[in-house]
């Protein structure tokens, strides 16, 4: 499901022509931009001033999102930044811990299929804090659905990696365990409504041209219909019936 993958299966002696790219895709259709004002937002008692930044997926030991809770406790003080963490997972409770006595971080449940859309659309800004050794390797598919939502993303990635490559013309990039650099970008995007703009309607051309359902599958057909074309005619030149 990335280059990364397509790369190692190659160090591992499999003939590239024998792997194929098959990565995420998402429905442009189903997650898009939304106009006007969000029922979440209206729950959660978030001000039209409120900046929200979202993490929303597994909460996981490789998704390194004690970062997030470092940060917040670095701007508890600055009451328009609400740092809101929406899923489930091993780590959770540790988080809810570590958490205690911040008044700018909200937790939600794992939410329902349907309301996905409206929960990517919350976020003003997308939080993707992730351990080095997964950034190296694999493109979250959470990353999708992001980029359609057209909003842009703080992602903590190495230099060359998969996910760098991907956010760098739609979000900004923080290096691996840089706290310091991670609170910057933040802070500097809550005070840039411009700048989250232009990175959002870049994220949501990328994930059109690049990751739409209808374009991966077509791929993949494409590729599908080579390969039995080309077993159809080995078939026919050795006489075989396949």
């Amino acid at each position: 499901i990335s280059a990364s993958m397509l790369r190692k299966l190659s160090q591992k002696g499999i003939d590239p022509s024998t792997t194929f790219l098959f990565p995420n895709w998402v429905d442009t259709n189903t997650i898009f931009p939304l106009e006007g004002s969000n029922a979440f937002r209206n729950t959660l008692n978030l001000n039209p001033g409120d900046i929200a930044a979202l993490y929303s997926g597994n909460m996981g030991v490789k998704q390194g999102l004690d970062m997030i809770v470092d940060v917040a406790r670095k701007l508890n003080s600055k009451t328009n930044i609400r740092f809101i963490l929406c899923g489930d997972g091993p780590e959770k409770s540790k988080l809810m811990s570590l958490s205690s006595g911040l008044t700018n971080i909200i937790f939600l449940p794992l939410q329902p299929k349907k309301k996905l859309n409206l929960l990517l659309n919350l976020a003003d800004i997308h939080l993707l804090p992730q351990k080095p050794e997964a950034a190296d390797l694999v493109m979250p598919s959470k990353l999708t659905g992001i980029f359609a939502s057209g909003k842009p993303v703080v992602a903590i990635a190495a230099h060359g990696t998969e996910v760098e490559k991907a956010v760098k013309n739609c979000g900004i990039v923080v290096k691996p365990c840089d706290i310091e650099g991670f609170k910057h970008v933040i802070e500097w995007l809550t005070s840039h409504p411009d700048e989250r703009r232009k990175l959002g309607k870049a994220a949501r051309a990328y994930a059109i041209d690049r990751f739409d359902k209808k374009i991966i599958l077509s791929q993949f057909d494409d590729r599908l219909r080579e390969l039995v074309n080309i077993e159809h005619q080995y078939c026919e030149k050795s006489n075989r019936l396949c």
